[in-house]
């Protein structure tokens, strides 16, 4: 009888649940214990944020799985794990037109060798719109310059979501003038410092827009821009490399030898 009931206490040992701490670092410093629930913060629509837990707990056994229940996330939602050397990571994606509203998400964290051995713990994240979190700025609308001379614009880009977001910067500023297209990648909560180099061509008052948006959603932006670019020698020189004089031909030679002589200036 004594035997049975040191084996029948033994088994019901190994059968209790057995409860470690999570330690999480990404998207907030946090330690969690079973049935926790826990905020993150905000996320726009489009966006892939993480969560990272470490795959220690205080008693040093190892977590090998980090679960998300997609059956009670919102249509579309899209999960996927890493397992890393000392962390796990968990990449959940937004839809691009998810509802704006805060979702629920049930993560389990796992050792696969331990059965007994897991916490479920629950995350919370508020969807909104992209204007909501991302907010850009420019130094200055109008400036003075020279022709071939480097003029720098600065472009703030300020994220306030808990995902990294990205955007492509482009102009109607003539060819040559500037990069086409630029992308700018900004990490989740922060502020990103982009320089924008315009190297003007020609002499005289230009106006052009530049262009911001999303790679992840709908979410653009623009910003006008006049440049008042005065000439150089050299500048005038150049000026008959960067076309055909059409209503004067017969002056084209001295505009192209014009051209050769600003390499030398």
């Amino acid at each position: 009888m004594l035997k049975k009931l040191v084996v029948l206490a033994a088994l019901l040992v190994f059968l209790l649940p057995t409860h470690a701490t999570i330690f999480m670092h990404v998207p907030l410093e946090t330690t969690i214990t079973d049935g926790d629930t826990i905020e993150l913060g905000v996320v726009g629509r489009g966006q892939t944020f993480s969560l990272s837990i470490e795959r220690k707990s205080e008693q040093q056994d190892a977590w090998n799985m980090l679960t998300v229940n997609t059956e009670l996330l919102s249509p579309d939602w899209f999960a996927s794990t890493e397992l890393l050397d000392e962390t796990i990571i968990v990449r959940i994606t937004v839809p691009e037109h998810a509802n704006t509203t805060t979702q629920r998400i049930t993560l389990t964290a796992l050792n696969t060798d331990q059965p007994a051995f897991g916490e479920t713990f629950f995350a919370n994240v508020r969807v909104v719109n992209p204007e909501t979190v991302f907010t850009l700025g420019i130094d200055r609308s109008t400036q003075e310059t020279l022709v071939n001379k480097l003029t720098p614009f600065s472009l703030s880009f300020t994220n306030e979501s808990i995902a990294p977001a990205s955007f492509i910067v482009s102009s109607n500023l003539p060819r040559g003038w500037v990069q086409e297209q630029q992308l700018v990648s900004v990490p989740p909560q922060s502020t990103t410092e982009f320089e924008l180099n315009i190297v003007p061509l020609v002499y005289g008052k230009k106006t052009g827009t530049l262009f911001v948006h999303s790679t992840e959603n709908e979410f653009s932006q623009s910003f006008d821009l006049v440049l008042d670019v005065f000439p150089t020698l050299k500048g005038k020189f150049q000026a008959g490399l960067l076309g055909i004089p059409f209503f004067s031909l017969a002056l084209w030679p001295g505009y192209l030898l014009n051209g050769f002589l600003s390499f030398l200036i």
